[in-house]
């Protein structure tokens, strides 16, 4: 069973015995599934919907992730950097810290990998360096180069959660700069509802804009 599909589950059962912080989770399941697909329009309902119990029934930290979802959703649609503004901005005190700790510098990385641009160096990766380390190389010279060949050799398989789509990107991506590979093709990632690499296709865009 498919992540949208285990959401929509979660959504019907926990609904249906008013378990209401188990319905928000399973909206926001769908919200980030809905990403992976493609289907903007259908991410926004189901965080439309996750607000709106959140507001009824006190359930804060869910803005954080619909804040992060739409912030995605305009960068994609060429909003570049100023829309994930709003998102930092939530991260400090929200306690999470293990959600926090990296994710503003990934997303700057992302924004500027599919803008065509060197990514900066600076902010804390956290624990995204590993796989965020070989790219930053891969524009130096010679030697940072052959160090990031080596360190992409070493790269680890990433933590099987909602990141492991876009920090494989980040790695292919440091091996198209590196000249080994081809690089993340179409929308890599996107089913975080956080971040995402590559170019969104034109029902994407419909989507994005609609």
């Amino acid at each position: 069973m498919g992540r949208d599909a285990l959401g929509a589950e979660l959504v019907a059962v926990a609904g249906a015995a008013g378990l209401v912080p188990h319905e928000v989770l399973g909206l926001l399941v769908r919200m980030q599934a809905r990403c992976g697909l493609g289907d903007f329009a259908g991410a926004e309902g189901c965080a439309a919907a996750a607000d709106a119990l959140a507001a009824r029934h006190g359930l804060p930290l869910v803005r954080v992730f619909t804040t992060w979802f739409r912030a995605l959703r305009a960068s994609l649609a060429g909003g570049g950097w100023e829309p994930y503004e709003e998102a930092v901005a939530l991260l400090p005190g929200c306690g999470m810290p293990g959600f926090a700790t990296g994710l503003p510098a990934l997303a700057r990385l992302t924004v500027a990998v599919r803008q065509g641009e060197q990514p900066s160096s600076d902010g804390d990766f956290g624990p995204y360096e590993p796989w965020v380390r070989p790219l930053l190389g891969a524009y130096g010279g010679a030697d940072e180069r052959d160090a990031a060949r080596e360190a992409l050799a070493r790269v680890p398989q990433p933590p099987g959660d909602h990141l492991t789509g876009v920090l494989r990107g980040v790695a292919a991506e440091a091996a198209r700069v590196l000249g080994t590979g081809p690089g993340p093709g179409g929308l890599v990632g996107a089913g975080s509802g956080l971040v995402a690499l590559g170019a969104p296709g034109a029902r994407e865009l419909q989507g994005l804009r609609g």
